[in-house]
């Protein structure tokens, strides 16, 4: 059974955060956080009986569709790298719970040696996205509504210009884009945080590029012969439960406890504190 590292961003819902930690605890594995810089970090304090749990102390105020979270999922590779090697890096929400059990997880994994779970949307080149061919300049802070209207109506006026001169950002290689949740092996994750200066000099301006710089580097690395059922749908590659029909995500729900432990599936995401009996059955569904 090989060493795993899990890489968690956390910034809300501190229950469901102590139970997604219950559920990865397991001498095979270790346990890397980062806590959003505004929440307070002593409502996410855990313990765990066999895991070694690291809370990264350089936390960043991540803003959706910014740079920020990528700088975050960076750092948390980067720090679980310095005390690995680990057969697999996994990057979970804290809003997340997995549907199976450690030693199913180790087993699987086992048997797909060097795979990549990373989900692309249609695996398609997204160049001529909207998020990725303009420069996006907007950078949400701290602060009231009337900020943010402020951030997106620059960025739309800017958006307008660059179109009608013919600006475009240009790209060293194809985009393409996926869930920011992936599996990751040593060797790709390694080659990946070598080029941390190129990511973030890349998507400096791109917008949501969370969902774009892992499966964009993964496509121009010798690793893009690993990734786990090529040209499968998107969620079953990462293998995660993720259901954009009904939410953004969805919050799964009591009602939809046998559609999840029926899963194939190790991990869904996103579960409420608000029905803390459906994550202790979902628990209790897992113990080994």
């Amino acid at each position: 059974m090989g060493r795993h590292a899990y890489c968690i961003l956390a910034h809300n819902e501190p229950a469901v955060f102590q139970r997604l930690i219950q559920g990865l605890d397991h001498p095979g594995n270790d346990i890397y956080v980062h806590i959003d810089k505004r929440a307070d970090i002593n409502d996410f304090q855990v313990s765990c009986q066999y895991s070694r749990v690291t809370f990264l102390d350089n936390r960043i105020a991540c803003e959706w569709g910014s740079l920020s979270i990528v700088k975050a999922e960076l750092h948390l590779f980067e720090e679980a790298a310095k005390n690995g090697p680990y057969d697999y890096y996994h990057l979970l929400s804290g809003v997340d719970m997995p549907l199976k059990n450690q030693r199913y997880i180790h087993d699987f994994l086992d048997n797909n040696p060097g795979k990549n779970f990373i989900g692309f949307w249609m695996l398609k080149d997204e160049n001529e996205n909207e998020c990725s061919k303009f420069f996006h300049f907007r950078v949400y802070r701290p602060g009231g509504n009337l900020w943010r209207r402020t951030c997106n109506f620059i960025d739309l006026l800017s958006v307008k210009i660059q179109r009608r001169l013919g600006i475009r950002v240009h790209y060293p290689f194809s985009l393409y884009k996926g869930s920011q949740w992936v599996s990751l092996s040593q060797g790709f994750l390694s080659w990946l945080i070598a080029r941390e200066k190129t990511i973030l000099k890349v998507f400096k301006y791109t917008f949501i590029p969370d969902e774009r710089f892992i499966q964009s580097f993964f496509m121009a690395s010798p690793f893009a012969d690993t990734l786990y059922r090529p040209g499968a749908e998107e969620y079953e590659q990462c293998m995660r439960e993720i259901d954009w029909q009904r939410g953004s995500p969805y919050t799964w729900k009591e009602e939809d406890y046998e559609f999840l432990v029926n899963s194939e599936r190790w991990f869904a995401r996103k579960f409420s504190s608000s029905n803390p009996g459906f994550l202790d059955r979902l628990l209790e569904n897992i113990k080994e």
